[in-house]
C-alpha cells in the first residue's frame, strides 16, 4: 500500500502455497520482509486475479480474505434467504472460485466453516465452503478492518430462511441492516 511503503506484486498462476506466494511477493521497499514470517500485516490489500483483497486475519497458517471491492452486484436469491440454496452462493462457487483457483491454484483455497445460524437463532446450521460471503457475526468481528462502500450481502438470514426472504446486509455506512433477498443490486464480496 502507498501509505505503508510496502509493495505487493502479482504473481503468475501456479501451484504454490499461500505462504510461498507471500514469501516471494511481499516485501518492504528496502527488501526486508514485512514481519517475521514474511507475511503482510492484517489490513493489507493485494490482488488475487481480478480481485483486490483485504487480509482480515490469519488463522493458523491461512489468511482470511475479503474482497475490498464488490465482485458483482446481484440479488441474493429470487425466493428465499437460504444461503445454501442461493443464487449468490452458486455464483461464488463457480465464477469467483474459478478466477481465484486459476490464479493461486485450487489446492491453495482452504475450506472453512460458514455458520448459518439465522439472526433470530431460529435456524442453526452451516456449510463448509472454499469461497463464501461472510456472516453477520464475522462482520462484527472484522468490522474495523473492512473498507466501507455501498451495501452488501452477508450469508446470515434474518429469520428462518424457509419462511422469509430477509437477509442481513451491511449498509454503505457500515451499519448492519436487512433487505429482501430478491433485491437486485446487492454487493457481493
Amino acid at each position: 500500500g502507498e501509505d505503508s511503503g510496502c509493495i505487493y506484486q502479482n504473481f503468475s498462476p501456479g501451484q504454490v502455497s499461500l505462504q510461498r506466494v507471500f514469501d516471494m511477493n511481499t516485501y518492504n521497499i528496502d527488501g526486508t520482509p514485512l514481519c517475521n514470517k514474511g507475511l503482510p500485516p492484517i489490513g493489507s490489500e493485494f490482488r488475487v486475479g481480478d480481485y483486490l483483497c483485504n487480509i482480515l486475519d490469519y488463522i493458523e497458517d491461512t489468511a482470511v480474505l475479503l474482497c475490498s471491492d464488490f465482485v458483482e452486484y446481484m440479488r441474493f436469491d429470487d425466493q428465499k434467504a437460504s444461503y445454501l440454496e442461493s443464487d449468490v452462493r452458486q455464483y461464488l462457487n463457480t465464477a469467483v472460485y474459478d478466477e481465484v483457483a486459476r490464479f493461486v491454484g485450487a489446492e491453495n483455497i482452504v475450506e472453512h466453516y460458514v455458520d448459518l445460524t439465522s439472526d433470530d437463532c431460529s435456524t442453526v446450521d452451516g456449510v463448509t465452503e472454499r469461497v463464501s460471503l461472510i456472516t453477520k457475526d464475522q462482520y462484527r468481528r472484522y468490522r474495523t478492518k473492512i473498507p466501507l462502500s455501498g451495501w452488501w450481502w452477508t450469508a446470515t438470514s434474518r429469520g428462518d430462511p424457509d419462511d422469509n426472504c430477509t437477509v442481513c446486509c451491511v449498509r454503505a455506512d457500515g451499519e448492519i441492516s436487512e433487505f429482501d433477498c430478491d433485491r437486485s443490486n446487492g454487493g457481493v464480496r
